[in-house]
């Protein structure tokens, strides 16, 4: 009440109240606080125009209307309450007297686009798309020295996905309207959209000319240069926007993008920090590290990003999402469930609420429950790749593996995606069709080429099927086109390794670890590579215990862990390895060699001799054979 003390006679004090209490909640006391308001001033306009706010949001709709009306009678030259009497009409599906409340503010402010625009979208909604496309063509003729007004026709085609004509626009736009910089830079970006990449290019170049500070520009053409597969171009681009503008969080964000893309995620989380530092309620960071810390495994780290961004966007479906992640990862299906449940309350229309809910359901064998939850996704969105993939998982458990491969391949034939015919491939990895597998990952690979899981599919199955060389250019190809996953740079790592190139093998292992630090496989084989070429064994020992803890059984990261033990002088902590490696592939040449070296080493001699002469017998013919038949004769 200190407002109104202190200005009891003030129109605007009882107007700043009314929004004050709507705000909270009370609708009661905002209503009687706009009804006192327009006592005051009866003749205002603008008090007439809050009552009808407060009304609406009351569901008085007629007392609504009422006082737009006395708005109108007001101040009948005021554009802007036919705007409001228009947006009302439009909100209660009253169409035509949307329409005709909207003429009326063009006709008395032809200067405004804003009311040109809201009639645009009037005849959008009323699926009259042609009719909105007149009024935009008018708006760019009788407002061509407003930018916001000739812009709104070009971006009208693009909102309606129609991404040529929207190129097009521009490109006149451009031509007319050349020194204004954000027609150029929305040219560029939809040039680059539309994959015109050198000319989209061009055009940052342009912009920086003018202004070599444009950090929408470089940020821009960072983004392209990603595109090409220029990761680490794309970086140092991103570097020089950040020089530009150190204090701009977006540009730490797109920076951190950058690095993720470059492979150095832990740099990459450093930027979206430094992003939260700047602007603490940046949601895209917080969705970023969440994102970063689901594939770390870090589920506290997931939890506490997602709780932070549940707590300042409650309208975002993605923070309930993290948290129903973590919750699930915690074991805590009651808080996935809730969680879940919060995602489909925000998000009602997609089908991933449920979906997820499905996957709870399957987690607590509720096989029936969750079948109706993943079709209640399907319901909202036929393509849904979630609600699809537990749809099929819920036949297969089951047993009903041709029901689940013709559930989707239904949908793959009617509705195409890059995702569903990947799962239609795993489908059939599962039922042992291999060619029909290799046939639905080559579909998904058409949709998007740039999809990694198909892409490591069709690596395995052609390997399996001995086409080496098939395989290998397979990732090569992934590789040179910027792939960010993991599994396809160690699998290029594995088969530059097969053909001697291990400088390389060894830069593509240091890649997959930059996207996925624990990733196992990498670590063992970079490990090796640095024991057998005289790299740093102290390093070696580092990553081999990392491939260890991600493949405690393995025999290979026993043998690595051992063999970079034995290069620090751990050689009894090399000789338990071994031994246990050795019993599990009694017939593996290279552990009996390496246990026969770690024996001469405790000198016991007469088991090193025999391991070395297993190893000699198990690959007479291998790189090492001379190397083992001398220490032999030497013991």
């Amino acid at each position: 009440m200190d407002i109104l003390s202190q200005h009891p006679d003030s129109t605007r004090a009882q107007l700043i109240l009314a929004n004050a209490d709507a705000a909270l909640g009370d609708l009661n006391a905002a209503t009687q606080e706009a009804t006192k308001a327009v006592e005051m001033t009866p003749g205002e306009a603008i008090t007439h125009v809050n009552l009808s706010v407060m009304q609406e949001r009351s569901k008085d709709l007629a007392a609504a209307e009422a006082s737009l009306m006395k708005a109108a009678e007001v101040d009948p030259k005021s554009s802007m309450v036919q705007i409001a009497l228009g947006s009302f009409y439009q909100r209660r599906q009253r169409l035509t007297d949307s329409e005709a409340a909207m003429k009326k503010a063009i006709e008395l402010d032809p200067k405004n686009p804003l009311p040109r625009g809201l009639l645009a979208l009037i005849f959008v909604k009323d699926n009259q798309a042609d009719r909105a496309e007149d009024v935009l063509q008018q708006a760019k003729k009788d407002l061509s020295d407003n930018p916001n007004g000739y812009r709104m026709l070009g971006e009208f085609y693009v909102r309606r996905g129609n991404l040529e004509k929207g190129v097009e626009e521009f490109a006149s736009l451009h031509k007319e309207h050349g020194k204004e910089t954000g027609v150029t830079l929305t040219y560029a970006e939809l040039l680059a959209a539309a994959k015109r990449f050198d000319e989209a290019t061009a055009l940052t170049n342009e912009l920086t000319k003018a202004d070599a500070n444009n950090v929408q520009a470089i940020t821009l053409r960072s983004k392209i240069e990603a595109a090409q597969g220029k990761t680490n171009d794309a970086l140092e681009t991103m570097k020089t926007a950040l020089k530009a503008t150190p204090t701009d969080p977006r540009v730490h964000f797109d920076l951190g993008l950058a690095y993720h893309n470059a492979g150095n995620a832990p740099q990459a989380k450093v930027e979206w920090q430094s992003a939260l530092k700047i602007r603490p309620r940046m949601a895209e960071a917080l969705e970023a590290l969440a994102g970063e810390a689901v594939r770390e495994n870090d589920m506290k780290g997931v939890q506490s990003y997602a709780a932070q961004l549940t707590a300042i966007r409650p309208d975002l479906p993605q923070g309930y999402l993290y948290a129903g992640t973590a919750a699930a990862g915690l074991g805590d299906l009651a808080g996935a469930e809730k969680n879940y449940e919060a995602l489909v309350q925000v998000a009602p229309t997609n089908a991933l609420g449920y979906a997820k809910l499905g996957a709870v359901r399957v987690a607590q064998k509720r096989l029936d429950d969750a079948a109706k939850l993943f079709d209640e996704g399907l319901k909202r969105d036929p393509k849904s790749y979630d609600a699809l993939s537990g749809a099929a998982l819920v036949l297969l458990a089951k047993k009903r593996v041709p029901e689940a491969i013709a559930k989707v391949q239904s949908v793959v034939e009617s509705s195409p995606t890059s995702a569903n015919a990947t799962l239609l491939g795993k489908l059939y990895i599962e039922n042992k069709q291999a060619n029909l597998a290799e046939t639905a990952l080559q579909k998904a690979r058409e949709l998007d080429a740039k999809n990694a899981d198909a892409t490591y599919l069709l690596y395995q199955l052609k390997l399996a099927r001995g086409a080496k060389d098939e395989a290998y250019g397979l990732v090569a190809e992934a590789v040179k086109d910027g792939t960010t996953d993991p599994r396809i740079y160690t699998v290029y790592g594995m088969g530059l390794e097969g053909r001697g190139d291990w400088q390389t093998a060894e830069s593509a292992y240091q890649k997959a670890l930059g996207f996925q630090p624990n990733d196992a496989m990498a670590a063992n084989n970079l490990a090796y590579l640095l024991l057998e070429h005289g790299g740093d064994a102290n390093l070696a020992l580092s990553l081999a215990q990392t491939a260890r803890r991600g493949m405690p059984k393995a025999g290979a990261t026993a043998d690595t862990l051992a063999w970079a033990s034995y290069h620090v002088g751990a050689y009894d902590t090399a000789r338990k390895l071994l031994e246990d490696a050795a019993a599990g592939q009694p017939d593996n040449a290279t552990y009996h060699y390496h246990l026969g070296l770690t024996y001469l080493k405790l000198n016991q001699g007469a088991r090193g001799k025999a391991e070395l002469e297993k190893a000699l017998k198990l690959n007479p013919d291998g790189p090492k054979a001379e190397e083992i038949q001398d220490l032999i004769t030497k013991n």
